[in-house]
This record gives C-alpha cells, sequence and structure tokens, in this order.
C-alpha cells in the first residue's frame, strides 16, 4: 500500500467552470485540477527553497506581477551545497 491520504473538498462548480473555460478543456475535472494545482506549488516551493522568485512576464520580458502567497514565503531557504575544496598541489 502506498503512502496516500484521500482528500474531500468543496469546489463550487463555477469555479470549476471559470478553470474549464481557461484551459479550453471542457472534461477538466476537479481531482485533476488539485493534481496539477499540487504539482505546480510542489515546484513553486522548491523554486522558492532556491531562492528563486517566481515572476510573470509579457512577451517583452517586462515583468508584470510577482507571485506572493504566505506558504511559500514561509519556505526556508535550502543551505548551498559544500564545495569541493580543490585538491592541493603537490
Amino acid at each position: 500500500m502506498t503512502d496516500t491520504i484521500e482528500l474531500r473538498m468543496r469546489v463550487r462548480e463555477a469555479l470549476l467552470d471559470e478553470m474549464r473555460g481557461l484551459t479550453g478543456d471542457p472534461d477538466l475535472k476537479a481531482t485533476d485540477l488539485v493534481r496539477e494545482a499540487l504539482t505546480l506549488f510542489r515546484w513553486a516551493a522548491n523554486e522558492r527553497a532556491e531562492g528563486r522568485t517566481i515572476l510573470s512576464g509579457n512577451a517583452e520580458g517586462e515583468v508584470k506581477y510577482r507571485l506572493v502567497l504566505p506558504s511559500l514565503e514561509r519556505v526556508p531557504l535550502r543551505s548551498p551545497a559544500p564545495s569541493a575544496a580543490p585538491a592541493a598541489a603537490e
């Protein structure tokens, strides 16, 4: 048996319909939406742990928005990996 938990949540049909419209997928299921949202959050948390900021920009490269979520702001930064000491010359 895998280590999983079952999530039960209520989502307004209007919100799911909005997501279907945004994605162009009329068959989008709530379970798929939540699974993909968790995948996106995991990526964002890993980016934050590396000290990166998540930005949104337009086609010209202008930054329009910075993603700010309280839970992401609490992600601790990872310590940099220790670098190998240079070998001593003999």
